[in-house]
């Protein structure tokens, strides 16, 4: 049906064709896609072109970092960039979770809020001169990246061809946002403490069109990390180093490194919480004259351990 009924169609006015083939899903194997075709009740129904993006200019084969788009029925015309071309990934909505091999993962680019949602499913993925590369078919809640099948299985496996009744035209290049700049590593320092043992927070603030992950080195430990805030803990006085770095999706990096210091506890910080606890112990014994910074250094030096 379209519009389908979700959207208010009924089968009675808005049927559009029956199912014509699928490829069936298996809950205990590897999948390559999730795909089906339909036999439309009247040709003239169909348009060979794709909503916002107009008519495709033949097969494509995906490849990292490429630009891609897709138009579909609850986001409309989106972009991003493919960050992965044999993903393996469990995807929930079958009668169990199906697991899907050799797909194709597109995150949402900079300042576009999601990629995709429920509703986009069966949209044609695209790249930037408009070349058929893979099949829209899940994502995550919020939209932040898509999974696509890659085109070239689900031509196999439903037996499609594809036919142009006329030379092609030149395809037209489609309006898409600037390239990203290059990325631009920083972040901050947050002391959780005053002096050793202290607890430290590295907040990324690096820019650009980054990957998911992020590079932390601090001391002894370094690790490809997918949080942008990271705590450590550090027990000794001291000063430290922490390097981090941060990679785009055209695999360009950048670099910072900060220095800084974990102080011990000063004299007059020992001294107050020596003079304090003596205070209370004196106190407890019945004495009203208490101690002076001098008496309580002198008494707790001579107090047996």
């Amino acid at each position: 049906m379209q519009p389908g009924k979700a959207d208010g169609g009924t089968e009675e006015k808005d049927r559009h064709g029956a199912a014509y083939d699928f490829y069936p899903v298996n809950v205990f194997k590897d999948n390559e896609i999730d795909a089906a075709t339909e036999l439309p009740d009247d040709d003239k129904n169909i348009s060979p072109e794709i909503l916002e993006i107009g008519n495709l200019f033949g097969i494509g084969n995906p490849r990292l970092g490429d630009r891609v788009m897709k138009s579909g029925r609850t986001t409309g015309l989106t972009h991003g960039i493919i960050t992965a071309i044999n993903a393996e990934i469990d995807v929930k909505g079958y009668p169990e979770v199906a697991h899907f091999v050799n797909q194709l993962i597109v995150d949402t680019i900079e300042g576009q809020e999601r990629v995709v949602q429920g509703g986009d499913s069966g949209s044609a993925l695209l790249t930037e001169d408009k070349k058929l590369v893979g099949l829209v078919f899940a994502g995550n809640l919020s939209g932040e990246f898509l999974v696509a099948n890659p085109i070239a299985p689900v031509i196999e496996k439903l037996k499609l061809t594809f036919e142009a009744s006329e030379p092609l035209p030149d395809p037209e290049q489609p309006e898409l946002p600037p390239e990203p700049p290059e990325p631009k590593a920083d972040f901050t320092i947050e002391f959780l403490g005053s002096y050793a043992p202290m607890k430290v927070r590295f907040i990324s603030k690096s820019e650009g069109l980054l990957k998911l992950y992020r590079w932390w080195c601090y001391g002894v430990h370094e690790a490809w990390l997918f949080r942008e805030t990271v705590e450590v803990d550090y027990n000794n006085p001291g000063r430290y180093s922490v390097y981090h770095r941060v990679e785009d999706y055209k695999n360009r990096t950048s670099g910072i490194t900060k220095t800084f210091t974990i102080p011990a506890p000063s004299d007059c910080q020992f001294s107050k919480v020596v003079a304090s606890c003596l205070n209370i112990v004196w106190a407890a014994c019945g004495k009203k004259t208490r101690l002076t910074r001098k008496s309580a250094i002198a008494f707790s030096l001579k107090a047996p351990v």
